[in-house]
């Protein structure tokens, strides 16, 4: 009989102490940053992305059918005030998020692949149009009224306005998320020095063995000098031969090294980790973004 409460008191004992210990378990904040493996660049398999590149650089494709039917909104409102209107960068106030495109992730990483050097020299492609020009600030003619909006015309806020808020009809919350993730990319950057030191050091030892003995890092390919004088800068516009072989000595020295590899790869982890303490970031910018592709198709007259 003794024997019999003893054991039932044992089992008692044994159960309340699993489901303690499932508890306590189950409390446990879970990292899952060591089972998640990012994704790779479509335009170059060298780049890890990391979930805000969702916002920063979106694919081309998008890119394209979100400028198509911006211009196209402009357009219509301009014929609608009697005017002609041909496409341009200049004509618009902030082109930024449907500007951007996956080419741009490269800068990221002062990256620029030999074929582009031959063309781009240090500068990379990518960010814009590269024949885009300045817009002129003086808004005088009638056009230009009806263009940028002037608040004694038929159209106060300007064809320009008016095209953004039909593509973009969330604007001003999809830049507060952009310039979230923006902020989320410099912490990740911030958090993952040690990493990309090690990798700078690497590349640097293969730079010294192409002969070049000043840059210390890709950001100092910028200057002929490297971080010998910082300040200068090669010659503009177009690349000459010197600017030419440095970049490409720079370009195969981040494959050699894997340099592109490692240091996205941490950034792309890092970024993670602090998305966790951030949900719905990213599910709420897809959503705004589906929404404006939707309405770009419907302003495009696309199927």
């Amino acid at each position: 009989m003794r024997t019999n409460k003893t054991l039932k008191f044992l089992q008692i004992l044994c159960g309340i102490s699993l489901v303690s210990f499932m508890t306590a378990c189950a409390s446990q904040p879970v990292d899952d940053s060591a089972e998640w493996t990012p994704s790779k660049s479509a335009v170059n398999s060298h780049i890890y992305l990391s979930e805000t590149n969702a916002i920063l650089y979106p694919p081309q494709a998008e890119t394209n059918q979100l400028r198509n039917a911006y211009y196209a909104a402009v357009t219509s409102c301009m014929q609608k005030q009697g005017f002609s209107y041909t496409p341009t960068d200049a004509n618009s106030p902030s082109l930024d998020l449907i500007s951007m495109n996956e080419k741009a992730i490269e800068n990221v990483y002062e990256y620029v692949s030999e074929e582009d050097a031959v063309k781009y020299g240090v500068a990379v492609p990518g960010w814009y149009d590269q024949n885009a020009k300045a817009a002129d600030d003086k808004i005088s003619s009638p056009k230009d009224r009806a263009l940028y909006g002037d608040e004694n015309s038929k159209n106060p806020s300007g064809c320009v306005n008016e095209a953004m808020k039909a593509v973009l009809p969330k604007y001003k919350r999809m830049v507060e998320l952009e310039q979230e993730a923006t902020n989320i990319s410099l912490q990740a950057t911030d958090a993952i020095s040690t990493t990309k030191d090690k990798a700078a050091a690497a590349w640097n030892k293969c730079m010294k063995n192409e002969g070049y003995t000043q840059f210390l890092s890709p950001s100092s390919l910028s200057s002929p000098k490297g971080d010998e004088a910082p300040d200068m800068s090669w010659p503009a516009p177009n690349p000459g031969i010197e600017e030419i072989k440095a970049t490409q000595a720079a370009s195969r020295c981040m494959l050699s090294t894997r340099y592109l590899e490692k240091v996205s790869k941490a950034e792309a982890l890092a970024v993670h980790k602090i998305l966790a303490k951030k949900p719905g970031l990213i599910a709420e910018w897809q959503e705004l973004r589906q929404d404006s592709l939707k309405k770009s198709k419907n302003i495009s007259g696309e199927n």
